[in-house]
């Protein structure tokens, strides 16, 4: 990124507008992703809204809300998007930041597994673990993007105060398999690759 990179918390009714808008570039056959008065609410009850400007432009955005998980308090990023290189790193690692300052025990989000750019941005980038399989999860979406397919996602889980390798220890070397159309539960050892 040969840019200067300035990240800006949204505060402000034209930010959310901006930030809005911005989302729309990135989706923009779709309905609004995060309509701006729902920034705005969010954000008044200390929720995360950001956007990443180069030469005075928006070139990334994240919309995050408060949540538990694993009975920790969580930042949930809902969305994050980003139409320069970098840029989108830079704003999670801001995130990131946000959330520690506020003593939050992690960030969550989800994702499409089958895109591979987000796999390697999730977990060779920022380390994240995924803990959920979601099926189906949005339902039918519209964008051209998703339209015509499940919105099966993965639940990442990004802990704060601790290293992934403390998260992934306390995680059980567990997966699910179909029997009869019912999850049945099945060890493994997660020393060796195990197919899925």
């Amino acid at each position: 990124m040969s840019a200067t990179l300035q990240i800006i918390e949204v505060e402000s009714a034209t930010e959310a507008e901006a930030m809005a808008e911005f989302f729309k570039t990135i989706w923009s056959d779709g309905d609004d992703v995060v309509p701006f008065d729902l920034i705005l609410a969010v954000v008044h009850v200390g929720g995360y809204a950001a956007i990443a400007k180069s030469e005075n432009k928006i070139v990334a955005a994240s919309f995050g809300f408060l949540g538990e998980f694993a009975s920790h308090q969580i930042l949930h990023s809902h969305v994050t998007a980003a139409n320069l290189a970098g840029a989108g790193l830079a704003l999670k690692r801001h995130q990131f930041e946000w959330a520690k300052d506020r003593d939050l025990g992690g960030i969550t989000w989800t994702f499409d597994p089958l895109v591979r750019r987000n796999c390697v941005f999730n977990f060779e980038k920022l380390r994240a673990l995924a803990v959920e399989y979601l099926p189906n999860f949005y339902g039918s979406l519209t964008d051209t993007i998703n339209a015509g397919d499940d919105s099966d996602r993965l639940f990442a889980y990004w802990p704060i105060n601790e290293t992934v390798e403390t998260e992934r220890a306390r995680t059980s070397a567990l997966a699910l398999r179909n029997v009869d159309g019912q999850p049945v539960a099945q060890s493994f050892d997660a020393e060796n690759a195990f197919w899925v």
